[in-house]
Formats: C-alpha cells, sequence, structure tokens
C-alpha cells in the first residue's frame, strides 16, 4: 500500500510539474506573439530582430512568425537598397549624400535590421566613408594653408586613395584636391617660359626650362 501510495503521489507531481510547465509555456507563447504584433506594428528593425529571436528561442506558434520575418526581409532589402544608392551618391559627388556622414547612417540603417548578407556592401561603404572623410579633412587643411606645397600633396593623395575606393574622377572633391594650386618656392621664378625650381635673376643655382630655340628641361645655371 505504502509503494502504490508513493507511486501515485510521483505521478500526481508529474502531472503537476506538466500542467505547469504548460501553463508557463503557454504564457511565453502569448508573452511573445504580443511582442511580435507590436514590432510588426511599429515597423522597427531592431524590435523585429529581438522579438524573432525570443520567439524562436520558445518555438513559437503563430503567425505572427512568419509574418514578422516577412516583414524584416523586406526591411533590409529596403535598408541594402537605400546603402547602395548612398553609396553611388556619394562616389558620385550627387546631391547631399556626397558627405560622409549621408552614406554612414545609411550604414547604420542596414546594421539595425541585422542584415548579414549585406556585410560586403557595408564593406565597401565604410571603405568610401572613410576615404571621403579623409578627403574632406585634408582638402580643409590645404585651404587653410594656402598654398602649401605639403598639404596639397597630401590633399591629392587622399584623393587617390578615394578613387582608389571607387569616388569617380568628377567628384567635386577630387576635382578640388586635383586642381590645387601652391605657391613657387623662394626664390625661383614661376613665370611662362620656366618651370618651378628655376632660381630666380641674381641668385646661384640649377634647374631647367624651356625657352625658345632651347630644348625643354634641359639644365640652366643662372648667376
Amino acid at each position: 500500500a505504502a509503494e502504490e501510495r508513493a507511486r501515485a503521489q510521483a505521478e500526481a507531481a508529474r502531472r503537476e510539474a506538466e500542467l505547469r510547465a504548460n501553463a508557463e509555456a503557454k504564457a511565453a507563447n502569448e508573452r511573445a506573439g504580443a511582442a511580435l504584433r507590436q514590432a510588426i506594428a511599429a515597423k522597427s528593425p531592431q524590435d523585429l530582430v529581438r522579438v524573432i529571436a525570443d520567439a524562436e528561442r520558445i518555438h513559437y506558434v503563430g503567425a505572427e512568425l512568419g509574418e514578422a520575418h516577412a516583414l524584416q526581409r523586406s526591411l533590409r532589402k529596403e535598408a541594402r537598397d537605400g546603402l547602395q544608392s548612398a553609396l553611388d551618391a556619394a562616389r558620385s559627388g550627387d546631391g547631399t549624400a556626397a558627405a560622409p556622414d549621408a552614406l554612414e547612417t545609411a550604414i547604420s540603417r542596414v546594421a539595425e535590421t541585422g542584415a548579414d548578407g549585406a556585410s560586403a556592401l557595408v564593406t565597401e561603404a565604410k571603405g568610401a566613408s572613410a576615404a571621403l572623410r579623409a578627403l574632406r579633412d585634408a582638402l580643409t587643411r590645404a585651404q587653410a594653408a594656402r598654398g602649401d606645397a605639403t598639404a596639397a600633396d597630401e590633399a591629392r593623395a587622399a584623393a587617390d586613395a578615394a578613387r582608389a575606393a571607387g569616388v569617380r574622377d568628377s567628384h567635386p572633391l577630387v576635382v578640388e584636391a586635383k586642381s590645387l594650386v601652391t605657391a613657387p618656392a623662394v626664390g625661383t621664378s614661376a613665370g611662362p617660359g620656366a618651370s618651378q625650381g628655376v632660381p630666380a635673376p641674381g641668385e646661384l643655382g640649377s634647374g631647367t626650362a624651356s625657352y625658345p630655340g632651347g630644348r625643354a628641361g634641359a639644365p640652366v645655371t643662372s648667376l
């Protein structure tokens, strides 16, 4: 009899635990469903990432999960397309998207959706953004230096790096960097018929010059 009572008690405990687990699972399922519906209504990429993960962890049963996945795919495509457009515009210099800030905003939107499939595009966009930012900063320094050769060379190098990142030759910042004019060195002439580095009259030195009847690039010594 004692053994029978023990078995009955064990069975009752098992059933109670099973009922409790079922009740907890049902409550969790209801909470997940409510969270999914809320995220779907808000169309929040970040919320969708979180609630979908929560629902899948508890093996949620309900149509909302499929709906959430469909919305997430749509938002991810929208973010990727937006990033591609921002990247194209940044590289060409069209409109306000030429600024690195606009491109970085588009990168952030892709990251919010958790779109791993856009990693290559994000890497490409980050490279272009960094190159454009470096070019913009180098141009600012060159403009402040007003003809300083070193600053101008740095801006041109930054323009070359931007072009390597896919920025077009016609981009306003690239054009500006390539058109920077540096002041002639002290004691040199920069007028017609002479190249930078030719000593000014009255100073000893050597350089090159191009003049009528002469050979371009021939050494010249002035006294």
